[in-house]
């Protein structure tokens, strides 16, 4: 069986969907993509990739940042931001 991406390890990524609204901070230390929406500030020591779709309303800080949709806030990557 093929390893899950969405699962527990190393690489485990955290996926918000589109249609889908969370409201509070997210702190996190893996990969992050949201699709939906998020009203608060989102803490990341991986990546973060922001689809088309996506609204932060809130800060983001985060070591890599591949970013599409919308950000309302201050946004800070300590390497790379795309």
């Amino acid at each position: 069986e093929a390893p899950n991406p969405y699962t527990s390890g190393a690489n485990t990524m955290n996926v918000i969907g589109k249609g889908t609204t969370i409201t509070g901070d997210i702190d996190t230390s893996n990969d992050i993509r949201i699709d939906g929406k998020l009203e608060g500030n989102l803490f990341c020591k991986a990546k973060v990739i922001l689809g088309n779709s996506a609204v932060l309303e809130g800060n983001l800080q985060a070591l890599h940042a591949e970013i599409s949709g919308e950000v309302v806030g201050k946004v800070e990557v300590n390497e790379m931001l795309t």
